[in-house]
């Protein structure tokens, strides 16, 4: 585990003599999966064509709902996760939405109470983040989808990282 510092500054007139608590807190060092570092064979496109670009971006064709679905079996310690991040940048040439869905504990079928949604901007660069939180743990397969609309999408990264032990 990697420990960040962060402090604020005491440059105010109205601050000085502020006492304040420097926050430690306490990331992952490495992702306990990473889209650039996937085997092929770990992911698959339903309702899209999946191409591998340089650099291990995935760039999907235009579909009615395009899914990247995800199988990561080096990441068994999700099992005993209870609080997931993932973090991806996705760029689509329309505003849109991305889905992440996940499998709580055991469960094998994606379902709609089992998933975070974040709203993006059209050709935004920047990343967008899910934290999902299972008391069950996680099924070490995800379900990815980049847009809602039917556009193309480019996932130029996806990173998982377990925030919580069970």
């Amino acid at each position: 585990m990697a420990r960040k510092r962060f402090t604020t500054e005491q440059t105010a007139s109205f601050a000085k003599g502020f006492r304040y608590l420097t926050v430690t807190a306490v990331t992952p060092a490495l992702p306990d999966f990473r889209l650039s570092r996937a085997e092929s064979s770990q992911l698959t496109a339903q309702n899209s064509t999946l191409t591998r670009l340089g650099d291990g971006v995935v760039a999907l064709t235009p579909g009615s709902d395009p899914m990247l679905l995800m199988d990561m079996p080096a990441a068994k310690n999700l099992r005993t996760c209870a609080a997931m991040t993932v973090v991806a940048v996705v760029e689509a040439a329309g505003d849109d939405t991305a889905q992440i869905f996940y499998l709580p504990g055991k469960e094998v079928s994606y379902r709609r109470e089992n998933v975070a949604t974040v709203s993006f901007l059209a050709n935004s660069k920047k990343a967008i983040r899910f934290d999902v939180i299972s008391s069950a743990g996680f099924n070490p397969k995800l379900r990815f989808d980049p847009v809602t609309k039917k556009q193309a999408a480019t996932v130029r990264e996806l990173e998982v990282f377990c925030r919580r032990r069970i």
